[in-house]
């Protein structure tokens, strides 16, 4: 609930053997329109939150950032929302996902990640073409409700 009344912050412990160009944090999480205090009741009532009505990334609700050919930029993507798990891209890019939840993984390129409640991950991005200097980072919601059939609802 720090979240919903307002508090927003980054806290990065650097130890890696890769040092990319230029790194970036990102905080992404669902947003409500209603006050942490109609949340809490409603939690406090034993119903689940509504579906939010945003995700914002960094307080926005879109982010673009500036990127050079040649270059690799670090992203530190969490998932500081209430209840939304998300799915994270870079539109036109694939991301080699190097790190979770601080621990190294084997090293994978993806057209975009998952990213849970509370979970944390480190990617890189490799910007190999001339025509793309701007980068369009996007973050779309699902509810992570499944049913017998697979996941349901979301976007």
């Amino acid at each position: 609930m720090h979240r919903a009344a307002g508090g927003f912050g980054a806290l990065n412990i650097y130890a890696r053997s890769v040092i990319p160009d230029a790194d970036f944090t990102l905080l992404i999480g669902d947003s409500y329109t209603s006050t942490h205090k109609a949340l809490q009741l409603t939690l406090d009532s034993g119903m689940r939150l509504p579906y939010p009505e945003g995700i914002l990334i960094n307080g926005q609700n879109a982010s673009t950032m500036s990127g050079n050919p040649g270059k690799t930029y670090m992203f530190r993507v969490s998932n500081v929302g209430l209840s939304t798990s998300f799915n994270w891209r870079i539109q036109g890019h694939q991301i080699k996902v190097v790190e979770i939840e601080g621990s190294h993984v084997i090293q994978n390129t993806y057209d975009s990640v998952d990213v849970h409640v509370g979970q944390s991950v480190t990617a890189l991005e490799a910007v190999l073409r001339i025509c793309c200097r701007r980068l369009l980072l996007l973050a779309a919601a699902w509810s992570g409700r499944w049913s017998r059939r697979g996941r349901s609802g979301g976007t």
